[in-house]
């Protein structure tokens, strides 16, 4: 918006239905200034409740007085649908529509030899009393955590056991300030090796290049799942 010389005459807006999505409050307080520094309105609390004619959004303010609602309309509405698992998993699923997994091993809790990784699965943070977050890099470590629970068993159908793994991520939010972002590094080793009493680690340093950054984290996966020359580099220009 800024290259095209439009900047000042659009007004952005980004709603969320909790406090803040992720990471707590020293997140929050980043995000928040970085979104205020953008001049990009910041609605946190807001539940949508519909949307009309594809456009016009209503809103209820969650927490707030009671029945208390907001309407915007828009010209441009991007929207992330909620996450849930896919209807076949449904027999296996609560009644927040995941699956519950035991959070070291990603067992499913109400059967035996099954796994559930990934965005279908639910697992808690006893000490913060937080869900494990979801994340394509998480679901990845858990099906390597998972592959090697299932190797042991072949190995050793008596049983071995598999410590629980680090699970370390990376994730470059880009900020559009200068070409600058913030790459999002959350740590749960502690809380794996611990549950009852580990806590998630979070660290966010900024960063310059941040497209290049977040590129060559995607390339880096493409380069895991596929043979070199099968598959085309991703890059801004993809």
């Amino acid at each position: 918006l800024s290259v095209r010389g439009v900047l000042d005459n659009v007004k952005i807006v980004l709603s969320v239905p909790v406090p803040f999505p992720f990471a707590g409050p020293p997140a929050a307080a980043l995000f928040k200034d970085l979104l205020k520094e953008q001049n990009i309105e910041f609605l946190n609390n807001h539940e949508v409740t519909k949307i009309v004619d594809g456009m016009t959004v209503h809103y209820r303010v969650v927490g707030g007085e009671e029945n208390v609602t907001k309407v915007i309309k828009a010209d441009l509405l991007l929207t992330t649908f909620p996450q849930r698992a896919p209807d076949f998993c449904k027999p296996l699923c609560d009644a927040n529509g995941y699956i519950t997994v035991d959070l070291q091993t990603n067992k499913v809790k109400s059967e035996t030899d099954i796994y559930a990784i990934g965005d279908v699965c639910h697992a808690m943070f006893p000490k913060p009393g937080k869900p494990h977050p979801k994340a394509g890099e998480f679901a990845y470590l858990m099906g390597r955590h998972v592959a090697d629970q299932i190797v042991a068993s072949i190995k050793s159908p008596k049983g071995t056991s598999v410590p629980p793994p680090s699970r370390k991520a990376s994730c470059v939010a880009e900020c559009g300030v200068a070409g600058k972002g913030v790459n999002i590094e959350p740590n749960f080793t502690d809380i794996l090796a611990s549950p009852e009493t580990g806590m998630p680690v979070f660290n966010f340093p900024v960063v310059d290049d941040a497209a290049g950054k977040k590129t060559d984290w995607v390339n880096g996966y493409l380069t895991k799942f596929f043979s070199p020359g099968k598959v085309a580099p991703f890059g801004t220009g993809s």
